[in-house]
């Protein structure tokens, strides 16, 4: 005598919060990734802040910087905003679990790429250029600007975060 083999359809079938429980932990490796490969330039972001504010020098180069303070602290707030909460939009239980937060947060990181973008532009443009700073460093400065605007911007209108008043958000 066989034993009966049970039918599949009768047999319970996964669902997506019992697989995501199950690699939770993998769920977060990229977030934790890009957090920690954000620290350099939170850090240092930090650093230039507390010396514009009137903190020691730390940060060579801190006087060619300092004769555009108003570009450069919208520049390191939009690249921290951008980086951490930038990380968390890989979450996929986070993004599954608060919609409503996942969408406000694309819409506050579509601003912050855009002036992240623009404002490293126009102080790669703008600004005298460091000791250090080569032909080739300002043009990989200027391409990498231009894609990342191009990239936000084209994300955010096939997405639907570009929306007109009259229609409301996507």
């Amino acid at each position: 005598m066989s034993t009966p083999v049970p039918d599949p359809r009768s047999m319970p079938q996964p669902t997506a919060r019992t697989v995501a429980r199950r690699c939770a932990p993998a769920n977060w490796l990229i977030p934790t990734g890009l957090v920690l490969l954000s620290l350099v330039p939170v850090v240092a972001g930090s650093l230039r802040l507390a010396e514009l504010v009137g903190g020691p020098p730390i940060v060579p180069d801190g006087d060619r910087v300092a004769a555009a303070p108003v570009a450069l602290v919208t520049h390191i707030v939009s690249v921290t905003v951008f980086s951490l909460v930038g990380a968390f939009q890989f979450a996929p239980g986070l993004r599954r679990r608060h919609r409503a937060w996942h969408r406000a947060a694309g819409r506050v990181l579509v601003t912050c790429g855009l002036l992240t973008a623009g404002t490293g532009l126009w102080l790669t443009l703008f600004l005298p250029p460091a000791a250090v700073d080569s032909e080739l460093l300002v043009a990989i400065r200027v391409v990498v600007s231009v894609a990342m605007a191009t990239c936000v911007g084209v994300v955010s209108a096939r997405s639907g975060a570009a929306t007109s008043p009259r229609t409301g958000p996507g």
